[in-house]
Formats: C-alpha cells, sequence, structure tokens
C-alpha cells in the first residue's frame, strides 16, 4: 500500500492545487492507512510553505470552495482542514499574520481563519485582537468573538485572563 506521502508529490502553488490537497485531506481516509498518515501529510504539506504557495492558499481561503467543488465532501470537513492548514502554514511564520488580519476583520472571510487561530493557538494575534476590542464602533458580534478568542490564546498561552 502506497504511502500517505506519496499522495501528492509537488507543493501545492495554485488555488485549484491547494482545493484538491483540501478535499484529498477533508474526506474519508482514501490513501490514508491511518488519522497519523493525514496529519503526517498536512504538516509536511503545509509546514514551510513558500511564499508563493501561501499566496496560493490564501486565494482558496478567500474564495472558498463553492458547492460544485466541494462535491459530496461536508462543507464542516473542508473549513475545519483549510483552517488547520491555513494554522500550520502561520506556525513560526509571523511575517504573515498581517495577511489574516483582513480576512478576520470581514464576517464573509473569517470562519477558516478564525478556525487556524483558534486550532494554532499562537500568540501572535493577541495585541491584534486587543486592538479591536479597543475599537468604539466594533459591533457585538464581533466584540463576543473576539473577546472569546483572546481568552482561548491567552489561556494556551499561560497569559493573565479577565473575566469575560
Amino acid at each position: 500500500m502506497p504511502s500517505s506521502s506519496d499522495a501528492f508529490t509537488t507543493t501545492p502553488r495554485t488555488r485549484a492545487e491547494h482545493l484538491a490537497v483540501v478535499l484529498t485531506l477533508a474526506g474519508p481516509l482514501g490513501p490514508f492507512n491511518s488519522p497519523e498518515d493525514f496529519e503526517k501529510l498536512r504538516e509536511t504539506i503545509y509546514r514551510g510553505l513558500d511564499d508563493e504557495a501561501f499566496e496560493g492558499l490564501l486565494e482558496l481561503v478567500e474564495r472558498g470552495p463553492d458547492v460544485a467543488e466541494r462535491a459530496f465532501t461536508d462543507e464542516d470537513d473542508v473549513i475545519t482542514v483549510m483552517g488547520h492548514c491555513l494554522g500550520t502554514a502561520l506556525e513560526g511564520r509571523d511575517d504573515r499574520w498581517a495577511r489574516i488580519y483582513p480576512l478576520l476583520q470581514d464576517p464573509t472571510h473569517r470562519e477558516i481563519p478564525y478556525s487556524a487561530v483558534f486550532w494554532l493557538g499562537s500568540p501572535v494575534p493577541i495585541p491584534w485582537l486587543e486592538s479591536q476590542l479597543a475599537r468604539p464602533d466594533l459591533s457585538a458580534t464581533d466584540r463576543e468573538d473576539w473577546e472569546g478568542l483572546l481568552y482561548v490564546l491567552r489561556c494556551r498561552n499561560g497569559l493573565p485572563t479577565p473575566s469575560l
């Protein structure tokens, strides 16, 4: 049986190539022998993703797959996998966060970056979240989202947490 690392032999660069990876990872185990193989493949592909390939991933995040592109793959599974892939690509790359913040501010693009930030648990976005919470024009929904995410990130990073 081929190993999961044989499933993709090149780094995905375009939106379409990233979509193929995401749909494979979001679907049934398929070419994977175990969930650990799935995680290993995601880590292999998305950790250390170069800037050009990161742009292709962001394009997929910005223009997520529509129903026809997802085919029979569950939308929630696709969102979860895309969040994990994005989080893996952000890990250790503080220079990429500036590209994520505008997506977090836009409710139409928020779900996947939010999932990535939550899953990764990095302290990097904490100052950005604090600055958003200081805005007087912040909607009640945004305030609730940012307070919850900030609380989780502070807890995960051993930082003081104000009571909500």
